[in-house]
């Protein structure tokens, strides 16, 4: 059936106006107003895409006298000027008229590994084995995306387009043309922009931070010709020629085409991937690759040592052939204006044009808390005023910043008094407070810098890290051996309480950890008490039995033996801790995890295979319970719909600590394929008999059958494998022995 279409006319003009012709103005200049910064062009080409410009042809029609080719000119105009004088109301689109996108940018997707560490490396060994794939290593670049498709095409940023985020990209690459082509520069730039538009194509780079922290380096990436369809990424031996023809500086690149090659490879990340620099890894892998491709920027000169990682990837069996090929015919190219002055580099242009915002967030405000919470106000204007005497700030800054951090001060006690803030609380409180003092007026907007992020990376990854790059607000210790565990961690009082908690599922030795800090010689190294309150033990409800005993015993530490899984527990504990003034702390079991679990297969193996060698356990879940499988599946899947990521962030924003016990060996063999289908086929049960009975009892509803045979597979593929399950398992003594040391606060 023809489908009725429908034409936009302009009104016939009217001697008597009707009552919404002010509204129509009002929303005709908001409309121009809003498609002012857009611009159109002459020609397109129709694609696919995420980043697009709206290019009309000359098919629409204008009523009056307007000539359709002034709509349009030859040149690009900037829309507000095709619509000035009301042009709009009179535009009429009709059936001729149409608009064409196209991608003109575009970089690999995000990925996320749907399978462990360790099946992911067994899986490339057996491909490079049987000579169906190649191993392609190359060094990971901590920067910004910048992805360029030449001088009309535009530059854009990773979430932007034609702003001074993309202006530095731009910037950075001019001066990579000057520094490679000498005085040839301006002509070689104006043919690679033209190749670029002709050919359809956007290169993408990486903005990497130089050894003092500007970004002024770059780093190919990809090279894609985005055609009309799905884009075509150039292969690692393609960017490479590319590169070298346009002398634009490529990454360092390793190729292992040999089941002894890439192998080495992964022993030697093994043996590095906590401490090792970029001198040692590039050594190391240059010493094993079949290939290796040196950047043509030395990391260690550029970048400095501290290496952001390794990317390593499948790609084709025939790469290191295609790699040789281009090596021969593509030459590493001259430097020809490497003698000459290319202008201020951008950290000038930015120390120039710098604000003072990581020195106001990190040493004024962040670095000043203790004194503040210890020695009051006054201590404080005395710390953060020697500070910007010390950086020769101005007079009339020092005005400016000192009523900002007055009222600071003011704002933090009035709302905190004497309490030391944590990292993690400063966090939540410094954002909120200067987004509120910006927003007063421009002044106040200028002098914190605050048109973008309030938060800065170094405080995050400070936190995250469980330490702070500059000026610690606790005195630093001598770094120790590394440890088995990890800490994100706050200041735990010595006069207050401390709840210990576990965010785990039955099987994750909760119960045996708090047995061997119970028994531990001397406590846990101070003078508080230590209790422990076991859940399988506790009738009625055990969180109200926790928060007595610790308003009963505000100053004690309380072992809560018992799982911790939701949100409404977490709740719980906060609000015990409000009450009491009381510290938590939640051990969680370290894993993996999934997508969508914050716990992986592997370690949901163990804590059943565990459950099923208890006897007499005093909650009943052991050997002889026969729904053991399905209650561990139920606990699992409380945790459902949280990545491990999502899961830790949490616990960390709401507690400021967390202390991640090992549970599995880093170098353990992959999870036997009879362990990982039985385990599949429960999951997949378990969810066919919770969308038809709820929380309805698995011996119970239509499925009861399929339970009873599928609790007794497990069984039998668990004690199959009982020398595999055995063998991955992490030694509990190193776990005691660093819950041990956090509560004493030496790590």
């Amino acid at each position: 059936m023809p489908q009725r279409r429908q034409q936009w006319k302009p009104k016939p003009s009217q001697d008597g106006e009707t009552s919404n012709s002010s509204q129509s103005s009002s929303t005709m200049a908001a409309v121009t107003n809003r498609i002012g910064g857009l611009s159109i062009g002459e020609t397109v080409e129709q694609s696919d895409g995420q980043k697009l410009i709206w290019k009309p042809r000359s098919y629409g029609t204008v009523s009056g006298a307007v000539e359709v080719e002034n709509v349009v000119p030859k040149s690009n105009v900037n829309l507000s000027q095709l619509f000035k004088g009301n042009l709009l109301e009179n535009f009429t689109v009709d059936n001729s008229t149409y608009a064409q996108a196209q991608i003109r940018a575009t970089f690999y997707p995000k990925f996320e590994n749907e399978k462990s560490d360790q099946e992911i490396r067994i899986r490339m060994i057996e491909m490079v084995s049987k000579d169906l794939a190649t191993v392609e290593v190359t060094l990971k670049h901590s920067g910004s995306l910048f992805m360029y498709a030449g001088h009309k095409g535009g530059a854009y940023a990773k979430n932007s387009f034609g702003n001074i985020y993309t202006a530095v990209g731009v910037f950075v690459l001019g001066r990579m043309f000057r520094e490679a082509w000498g005085a040839a520069a301006a002509r070689k730039q104006a043919e690679f922009n033209e190749f670029l538009e002709r050919n359809r194509m956007c290169i993408s780079m990486e903005l990497v931070t130089a050894v003092l922290g500007d970004h002024g380096q770059l780093v190919v990436t990809a090279v894609t010709e985005l055609g009309n369809g799905k884009p075509k990424f150039y292969s690692t031996p393609e960017v490479i020629a590319f590169c070298r023809k346009w002398r634009l500086p490529t990454n360092h690149v390793w190729l292992f085409s040999t089941r002894k090659s890439v192998t080495s490879f992964f022993a030697a990340y093994d043996a590095l991937c906590e401490e090792g620099t970029a001198t040692t890894v590039c050594s190391a892998l240059d010493e094993v690759a079949v290939i290796s491709v040196p950047g043509s920027k030395d990391h260690i000169k550029v970048q400095g040592e501290i290496l952001e990682g390794l990317v390593a990837r499948i790609v084709s069996h025939d790469s290191s052939k295609h790699m040789n090929e281009v090596l021969r015919e593509y030459p590493p190219p001259p430097a020809e204006g490497a003698e000459l002055d290319l202008g201020p580099s951008l950290r000038e242009i930015c120390a120039a044009n710098r604000t003072d915002e990581k020195q106001l967030r990190t040493f004024l405000i962040r670095n000043g808390l203790s004194i503040l919470s210890k020695d009051g106000p006054s201590a404080y204007k005395a710390y953060y005023l020697r500070q910007m005497k010390i950086w020769g700030t101005s007079a009339g800054k020092q005005r400016e910043l000192s009523k900002m951090l007055d009222e600071w001060a003011a704002y933090i006690r009035r709302k905190y008094g004497k309490k030391q803030l944590s990292s993690s609380t400063y966090l939540s409180e410094v954002e909120p407070f200067l987004e509120q003092f910006a927003s007063r007026n421009p002044e106040n907007q200028a002098l914190i810098g605050s048109a973008g992020s309030l938060v800065r990376a170094e405080d995050v990854l400070a936190i995250i890290g469980g330490r702070e790059e500059e000026g610690d607000l606790e005195t630093e210790r001598e770094a120790g051996p590394p440890s088995p565990i990890s800490l994100v961690k706050d200041t735990v009082q010595k006069n207050e309480g401390l709840i210990v908690f576990f965010p785990g599922i039955p099987g994750c030795a909760k119960s045996t950890l708090c047995k061997e800090l119970l028994n531990a010689p001397g406590g846990l190294g101070d003078d508080r008490p230590i209790h422990s309150l076991m859940g399988d033990l506790v009738k009625g409800r055990y969180w109200q039995k926790v928060a007595d005993e610790c308003r009963r015993k505000p100053y004690s530490i309380m072992l809560a033996d018992k799982n911790a899984p939701n949100e409404e527990v977490w709740r719980q504990i906060e609000d015990m801790c409000r009450r009491t003034q009381a510290s938590a702390v939640p051990v969680v079991p370290d894993s993996e995890g999934t997508d969508i679990n914050p716990f992986s297969l592997d370690a949901l193996s163990v804590f059943i295979f565990r459950v099923l060698q208890r006897v007499n356990h005093p909650g009943n879940l052991d050997k002889a319970s026969p729904n053991a499988g399905y209650v561990l599946l139920m606990f699992y899947h409380l945790y459902d719909g949280k990545s491990r990521k999502e899961f830790e962030s949490e616990l960390i924003e709401r507690f400021g600590s967390l202390v991640k016990m090992p549970l599995l060996k880093s170098n353990r063999s992959p999870l036997p394929d009879p362990v990982r289908s039985i385990l599949e086929e429960g999951i997949n049960l378990y969810r066919l008999h919770t969308n038809r009975h709820g929380r309805l009892e698995s011996t119970k509803g239509s499925y009861a059958k399929e339970w009873a045979s599928w609790e007794k597979r497990l069984r039998e593929v668990l004690l199959g494998n009982t020398e595999h399950l055995s063998s991955i398992l992490s030694i509990l003594y190193l776990v005691c022995s660093e819950v041990h040391l956090w509560v004493e606060g030496e790590c």
